[in-house]
């Protein structure tokens, strides 16, 4: 079993109050072990549309596979709504090279709190500690997919949450 606990967190704080006083509104984490694949936003999970090779190819929602996540029933339930409406969903790790070199037509954060926000750009420092930027789409309005996400009246709502029995410190 999975527990969220404040020790996943605590080692990206200080980087995270940086990025938020620079303006940034969420972090991206990598895995800790390379720091080359994508684990999830700061807020939420990540989700990106793959940019298609041709307009009449179908969709493919992403997702990124990884032991360090918690599962989601927001993103479950985007997957299920991207097969619903016939899209390709590819849960598999993704390595951030993938974002840098423009491989998403769309990048979306999304959790039970933030429900879908679509991310326009991501900002990172490259090797050499120099900063550089990634637009994702046009970097400044949301895709046409994560508005369609968005408004969707046809998402599945997660399950009521049942009272929470009290449970050790160590793990709450």
């Amino acid at each position: 079993p999975c527990a969220q606990a404040g020790g996943n967190y605590a080692p990206v704080l200080k980087y995270q109050a940086r990025a938020k006083a620079e303006g940034y509104a969420i972090t991206l984490h990598l895995d800790s072990k390379t720091r080359s694949y994508i684990d999830e936003f700061s807020t939420s999970n990540f989700i990106a549309i793959k940019k298609r090779d041709a307009e009449s190819d179908k969709p493919t929602l992403v997702y990124p596979k990884s032991e360090s996540i918690l599962k989601s029933v927001t993103a479950k339930s985007l997957m299920d709504i991207a097969r619903s409406l016939g899209w390709n969903v590819d849960h598999r790790p993704i390595a951030f090279q993938e974002v840098v070199d423009g491989g998403f037509e769309e990048v979306m954060a999304c959790g039970t709190a933030a429900a879908i926000t679509p991310i326009r750009s991501i900002t990172y420092l490259k090797d050499d500690g120099e900063q550089a930027k990634v637009s994702i789409g046009d970097g400044q309005n949301a895709g046409p997919r994560t508005l369609e996400r968005a408004s969707s009246s046809r998402a599945p709502r997660p399950p009521p949450r049942r009272p929470r029995r009290p449970c050790p410190s160590s793990v709450c």
